[in-house]
């Protein structure tokens, strides 16, 4: 008998530990898909700048698979290595670091323009194990930028070229002027006055004008005395006007060459100025969306993902900051949510986490908005409220409660219930690791006396919910606590037995509410997948009743009410004695009331028919022993050995 109870023991030990197996590896599964849907290169990086792990992002930058990455140093993956240690130790000595530019790497030889990220990460007792490195490539905002700047030089090269040709024509009109000077140096004297200010030669020329000037005005004195050289002046004047005229006609042509490129410049100005709003507004875009980007890792970083709320970083992070003179007295609230694990058993974890955010939801509602609401665990919570006594904190705790008393989860038959402590620190030198403590311990008092109540309620209302959902009545409860006590009666099973078998026969299908209705319901024969769907409500029980202390003693039976005394049962499929006692009882009462009651899929056999099925199956499918004694001492019928064929 002994060595039965080792295999059995052995056996629930292997179960549990492949459903914590499967647990974990589906949790790292779904955290490994998050950081692979990510475009930006995500790198955790040890506190010795050695690297942990990357994501595709990564792979497809550096042009490396992941296991050549991961081992090698951070910083030999950027041209400039001495940079990005500075960088990474900078996250590492202040927490984080924002818009690290440097140039990352490829295996090819190449190397992309990069900004990066980081932040550092903790261990539960808030000590720096590392760091995550969000990179991203900025090598269009780098090429819009040079862009710009090309665009910027050409521009200054168009407006220097148009320069030069207004010089050109300048020099050609001041070197007809020196030919004409050669063949008429008296009379160039007299014609200089006029000249100077069409060239742009004024300075140098500024000694001629002053000789000019002084010549027309003796000319002026002495015009009677010098008629003749007056007429030859008025000639050579003659002859300057024609040749004004012939360079007027060539400034007008000039001018209006002038003008059309001053037009096609203004038009290229026009142009330059529409690229220039266009680049400037894709620039505008880019950093918004990068600025949007760092924001939400930001939010990430610091909020609990399914909540809301601030996350265990941002608590302790909180803790530190708050720490001081100024805000004393603070309190700290510690919260622990009751029965979480037995309604993600019990109801799905879909349903537990409703729970989880209407807690979160009552406790935002209940604190004022500069208190630091925080869920720093899976069920647990911690609020730090400044300037907060603890008359005050004991009134915030009670306003949850009666709260919670007026909620339920999806309008169901669930009420969010949380167990609180809190202490506050009054004086200086007291610590708020301490206070922290002492808050912890007040809510572990709390949770203890709670308990109890607690579990019941939620029993209760597996109970109901059982009723509803797996198609199983009251009174078919009824008859199976009222057969099988009546077996239990007839075997001399103790006082503990009969209570633990009551409860079995209330119970033993716990595991169906947690099943598809339509299955429950259907009326015609079930798929293969189907069955196979019901097969597994043994394991569902048995995984509820573990979750709770009232059930836990009855969680076996559960487990085995489907095996088969010929070892063809399921989920364990093990044989005789092996399956415990109660579970072979229930086996047999839970058949004849199902036989001797209308289903959806068939009408119900008369008692006589049952009893026949049950004798049938004895040594088969039943304990032959406890058969007939279900048959002669409760049932009240003679035992009549049917021929086996």
């Amino acid at each position: 008998m002994e060595k039965n109870n080792g295999k059995e023991k052995r056996a629930r030990e292997l179960f549990v530990k492949e459903v914590q197996e499967k647990k974990a590896k589906k949790g790292w599964e779904y955290n490994r898909n998050l950081l692979e849907t990510s475009l930006d290169s995500l790198i955790t990086i040890g506190s010795d700048g050695i690297i942990t792990d990357v994501n595709s992002a990564t792979e497809k930058a550096t042009g490396l698979p992941r296991e050549k990455i991961i081992g090698t140093c951070f910083s030999e993956h950027f041209t400039d290595p001495e940079k990005a240690r500075v960088g990474y130790k900078q996250a590492f000595d202040i927490g984080k670091v924002v818009d690290y530019e440097l140039y990352l790497k490829h295996i090819n030889g190449s190397s992309i323009p990069v900004s990066y990220n980081a932040s550092v990460y903790k261990d539960n007792e808030g000590q720096i194990i590392g760091m995550l490195a969000v990179v991203r490539d900025i090598s269009a905002i780098k090429k819009y930028e040079d862009e710009f700047i090309d665009f910027e030089n050409n521009l200054e090269s168009i407006v220097q070229q148009k320069t030069a040709e207004e010089l050109v024509i300048a020099n050609r009109e001041l070197a007809f002027q020196n030919d004409e000077k050669e063949k008429r140096a008296a009379e160039l004297l007299i014609a200089n006055r006029e000249l100077a200010f069409q060239n742009d030669e004024k300075e140098k020329r500024a000694a001629e004008l002053v000789i000019a000037n002084r010549e027309l005005a003796f000319q002026n004195d002495e015009k009677e005395k010098r008629a003749e050289e007056l007429v030859i002046a008025n000639t050579e004047l003659v002859f300057q006007n024609d040749e004004k005229e012939r360079r007027a006609e060539e400034l007008d042509i000039a001018n209006k060459e002038l003008f059309i490129e001053r037009e096609k410049t203004e038009d290229l100005n026009k142009q330059l100025e529409s690229r220039v709003t266009e680049r400037t507004a894709q620039l505008e875009f880019v950093n918004k969306e990068l600025a949007s980007q760092n924001q939400e890792i930001s939010y990430i970083g610091y909020h609990d993902f399914l909540t809301g709320l601030y996350n265990r970083a941002y608590f302790e992070e909180g803790k530190n900051r708050l720490d001081t003179p100024r805000q004393l007295p603070i309190s700290i609230i510690m919260g622990d949510i009751n029965g979480l694990k037995l309604i993600n058993d019990g109801f799905g974890h879909s349903k537990g986490d409703e729970l989880l955010i209407e807690i979160a939801k009552i406790l935002k509602s209940c604190c004022r908005e500069e208190d630091i609401v925080s869920r720093i665990g899976g069920d647990e919570f911690g609020i730090l409220l400044p300037k907060t006594d603890s008359q005050s904190a004991q009134q915030i705790c009670n306003r949850i409660y009666d709260t919670c008393k007026g909620y339920a989860v999806d309008g169901g038959s669930i009420y969010p219930s949380i167990a609180l402590g809190y202490a506050t620190k009054n004086i200086e030198t007291e610590t708020m690791d301490g206070i922290f403590m002492v808050a912890e311990e007040s809510m572990s008092r709390h949770k203890l006396l709670e308990s109890k109540s607690v579990h019941n309620s939620i029993i209760s209302s597996i109970k109901a919910i059982m009723f509803e959902k797996s198609q199983e009545t009251e009174e078919h409860a009824e008859r199976m606590v009222e057969l099988s006590r009546s077996i239990g009666l007839a075997m001399s099973l103790t006082e503990d037995q009969l209570n633990e078998l009551e409860l079995l026969s209330t119970l033993h299908d716990i595991g169906k509410m947690g099943m598809d209705a339509k299955i429950l319901s259907k009326s015609g024969e079930l798929t293969e997948e189907e069955c196979s769907e019901m097969r597994k409500h043994p394991e569902v029980g048995f995984r509820i009743a573990q979750a709770t202390s009232e059930l836990r003693p009855i969680a076996e039976y559960i487990l085995c009410h489907h095996e088969r005394w010929d070892g063809t049962g399921y989920p364990q499929g093990i044989i005789g004695e092996q399956i415990p006692l109660l579970s072979r009882i229930v086996a047999i009462v839970d058949s004849f009331d199902a036989m001797t009651n209308d289903r959806a899929y068939r009408s119900a056999m008369t008692k006589g028919e049952a009893i026949e099925e049950i004798k049938r199956n004895s040594g088969t499918q039943f304990d032959p022993e406890i058969a007939r004694v279900f048959v002669e001492k409760v049932l009240g019928q003679e035992w009549e050995q049917l021929n086996k064929i």
